[in-house]
């Protein structure tokens, strides 16, 4: 049979796989954000260097098809760029919802922790009272001993 303190040990490990597991996908949702956060990096670069050459392009008096192009496309990237501004918004809610479950699971992990700790204490304390019941017993014993040999 199973003693108190192996119990919590037991649920213990398991609270300790569920923490790890929601450690993980805390992990892995940020770095969707940090992934999001280069892509939109990257698109403002593009909106800059796009920019920069429609610039050139009025500059040289190019035709206004191609004007029209490249402001056409400008705006695809600054939409673009709106898209994956939402996206981060919403992989950022997740990462603090998947924070929280971490922060629940960590405090499960220690308030178990604790349980095993007093079950312990208990355990040890239930153990030193029999030890002094049997030293009780034996000193009367032998007390009863002596005096009848006496």
């Amino acid at each position: 049979m199973a003693t108190k303190s192996e119990r919590f040990a037991s649920l213990g490990k398991i609270q300790q796989q569920h923490y790890e597991r929601a450690l993980q996908a805390e992990r892995e949702a940020q770095q969707v954000v940090d992934d999001i956060d280069v892509s939109i990096a990257k698109v403002r670069e593009y909106q800059q260097d796009y920019q920069n050459s429609l610039t050139e392009l009025q500059e040289k008096s190019a035709s206004s098809d191609q004007l029209m192009r490249m402001r056409s496309f400008i705006q695809q990237l600054m939409q673009m760029e709106v898209d994956q501004v939402r996206q981060r918004t919403e992989a950022q809610q997740r990462v603090a919802e998947l924070h929280e479950k971490t922060l629940q699971q960590s405090q499960k992990v220690r308030m178990n922790e604790k349980l095993v700790e007093q079950a312990d204490a208990q355990h040890l304390a239930h153990l030193k009272k029999q030890d002094a019941k049997q030293m009780d017993a034996v000193a009367t014993s032998m007390f009863a001993r002596r005096i009848s040999n006496a």
